[in-house]
């Protein structure tokens, strides 16, 4: 009952640095001190509820990527406060591979330490999986690499 509970509340959650971050249903994203029991709501996100996260992953140092409903994935330097948007489908000027030809879903992100850089499992409409769809690495420089096309 407790875990149905909670799966309810929070929609996506990370672990780094100290912090768990999760995204909250109703609330926003929010950072949870694991050693001193400080909270913190983090700004700057294109969210308005936590329930707009479809998946976040934490890259050490200072990195959480977030995964947006509506085709857009951010990494917020967790040091400075800084977002950075990734991909985002609505973007005019293609800038990566998910962009410039409709919506895309992040179905999960997993940091990947050892290689610096998370994976991310994308779901794209039928007619454009076998382009954008399956397995990316991104790496910490903002690179795209297609691992596995599903």
């Amino acid at each position: 009952r407790g875990n149905a509970a909670f799966s309810q509340f929070v929609r996506a959650a990370a672990i780094g640095d100290g912090w768990l971050y999760a995204a909250v249903q109703t609330g926003g994203v929010y950072a949870f001190s694991l050693t001193s029991g400080e909270i913190r709501r983090l700004e700057g996100l294109p969210v308005a509820t936590g329930a707009e996260v479809e998946a976040m992953a934490f890259l050490p140092p200072d990195s959480l990527y977030v995964a947006v409903e509506g085709s857009t994935l951010v990494r917020l330097d967790t040091a400075m406060g800084a977002v950075e948007t990734l991909a985002a489908s609505a973007r005019v000027e293609p800038t990566s591979p998910w962009e410039g030809r409709g919506p895309f879903a992040v179905r999960g992100l997993w940091a990947d330490e050892a290689n610096a850089r998370v994976i991310a499992l994308t779901y794209i409409r039928p007619q454009d999986a076998h382009d954008r769809g399956g397995v990316w690495a991104i790496g910490r420089d903002g690179s795209f690499t297609h691992l596995l096309r599903c």
